[in-house]
């Protein structure tokens, strides 16, 4: 028997109701990463070692190792909650000081990268103007909501919005819906940075319940 959505949801852990699960996908969305300008490759030979004998499981092998270069990717995040975009920032954050590398052979050294932000746009549905301060607050999903019932029956948070920076920030009209963008790694970082609160909070309730 297959469970409906909202049944699914609530038996999540907390990560998977952010990356997503076999049964459900993930509120984000994260696209190929392709290199900008050069990429500089080099060759090195290497074994796999059995870690019960100790001996050669396989190889010896080549392998073609980036050492240079920059990617760019893009991020969606939708019908978020705020504890949401603070985990991500968590795991953004431990990704860009090589705390979580990436791929094959990272106890070798490989797979770390740092991170640079080059803009943040948040918009919602229904927003056309400046009026209910959806400009300068992050509203979580359950506040967005119109049905109270819908929300309880998927166990969303109910959180108090976030203020969020103003510096580097611009008003756009995404063909008639309002939205804000933020320009450059700064900015971009400082409003990740505000969303931590929303993570924490929840880590803390959580903690207490036991």
């Amino acid at each position: 028997k297959r469970l409906p959505p909202d049944e699914v949801y609530r038996m999540l852990c907390w990560a998977c109701r952010l990356f997503g699960h076999t049964p459900m996908a993930g509120r984000l969305a994260i696209e190929d990463a392709h290199p900008v300008g050069n990429v500089q490759v080099e060759q090195r030979d290497g074994v796999a070692i059995d870690r019960i004998s100790a001996g050669v499981a396989e190889g010896p092998f080549r392998l073609e190792i980036l050492t240079q270069g920059r990617f760019q990717t893009h991020l969606r995040l939708r019908n978020f909650e705020l504890w949401q975009v603070g985990l991500l920032a968590i795991a953004l954050r431990d990704l860009g000081s090589a705390w979580a590398p990436l791929g094959f052979a990272t106890s070798r050294g490989l797979g770390r990268v740092s991170l640079r932000y080059d803009a943040l746009t948040i918009s919602y549905p229904g927003r056309f103007t400046t009026e209910d301060r959806f400009h300068t607050r992050l509203y979580g999903l359950k506040r967005c909501l119109m049905d109270e019932q819908i929300a309880g029956q998927y166990g969303l948070i109910d959180e108090e919005p976030l203020a969020l920076p103003t510096d580097g920030c611009t008003l756009v009209d995404g063909w008639g819906r309002l939205g804000v963008t933020y320009s450059g790694h700064k900015p971009v970082l400082a409003v990740l940075k505000s969303t931590v609160t929303a993570w924490k909070q929840l880590v803390e309730s959580q903690a207490k319940r036991g």
